[in-house]
């Protein structure tokens, strides 16, 4: 876990309830897909984002403000308590990722701490966030308070975006079938699948022996994969044992041919063993099929371009 910044100074805070489950909630703030849909002040055009969630990630971003101007943020990601709780250091960046100054204000505070919190009740969800500057001088705490006003007409906007994105049908929508993997070594897995197929981890419950996963919930191509260790010994499932071919294979239905192709590569470098190269099938797809290095058994399938 990473150092706690040292935070001091005055307090911004700034609270909201949404009509949506705070699970919900939490997903939209630490899954990629939906933060493009939401993210970032009313009336500013979110050009890039990326998110590696894990304490001492960066979550960072490019928008560009109504009048064209490029603005880059990061996150450095602190605590992080799903679905409850998560810690960030805020700044402004660059391309690179680098930490730069506001760009309106110079004796802003070049990091603040911020501190998201969801409190769920009857089904809807307090969130509450504030924000403390980090390691600041007394003109840039004295800045960043005479800025609170400011601050909220901000906020308000970004979270009345939010409230659009959690109403859509996509937000609201429920994956109702979850593939559930047991796997040798669940680590070494959610790191594959996050090589192979771009798989963000966003839950792991670690069991009492103190070296296997008992749980663990992934984001992936817009759903969800859980998997867990293997606890054969306690009575559980097993994982495949080398050498069988598992009944069952998860499908990636990927949105175009190349994606295939890539996702397969991408697999085959992380340790995938190939069954069957990508190639354009009679029924209009492009298809692949590999297995992974823990024994399961995955097709790649993309609709064919058609003219």
């Amino acid at each position: 876990m990473p150092t706690a910044p040292e935070a001091t100074g005055p307090e911004f805070v700034i609270t909201r309830n949404f009509d949506a489950p705070r699970t919900r909630v939490w997903q939209a703030w630490t899954e990629v897909e939906q933060l493009k849909h939401w993210w970032g002040p009313k009336g500013f055009a979110l050009r890039s984002c990326s998110m590696d969630l894990r304490p001492g990630g960066l979550f960072h971003y490019g928008m560009q403000t109504p009048n064209g101007q490029d603005i880059w943020g990061r996150w450095i990601l602190g605590e992080i308590v799903a679905p409850e709780r998560l810690t960030f250091v805020v700044s402004f960046s660059d391309e690179r990722g680098g930490v730069t100054r506001n760009p309106w204000a110079s004796d802003w505070p070049l990091e603040t701490l911020s501190t998201l919190t969801l409190a769920e009740q009857a089904g809807r969800t307090v969130l509450t966030l504030t924000g403390v500057p980090v390691n600041a001088t007394d003109d840039e705490r004295r800045a960043f308070e005479a800025g609170f006003a400011s601050m909220r007409q901000g906020w308000t906007g970004t979270l009345d975006q939010l409230e659009a994105h959690l109403k859509t049908a996509t937000a609201a929508k429920t994956q109702p079938v979850i593939p559930y993997l047991t796997v040798r070594n669940a680590a070494e897995a959610i790191a594959f699948y996050g090589k192979a197929f771009g798989a963000i981890e966003r839950m792991r419950l670690p069991a009492e022996d103190g070296k296997r996963i008992m749980h663990a919930d992934l984001a992936l191509n817009g759903g969800s994969l859980y998997l867990n260790d293997s606890f054969s010994d306690c009575g559980g499932p097993s994982a495949p044992a080398d050498g069988d071919k598992p009944p069952v294979a998860i499908v990636l239905a990927l949105p175009a041919p190349e994606d295939v192709d890539a996702t397969y590569r991408r697999s085959l470098d992380a340790g995938a063993h190939g069954l069957m190269a990508p190639k354009d099938e009679f029924w209009g797809a492009r298809f692949a099929m590999l297995t992974d290095p823990f024994g399961h058994r995955w097709v790649l399938n993309a609709p064919l371009q058609t003219g």
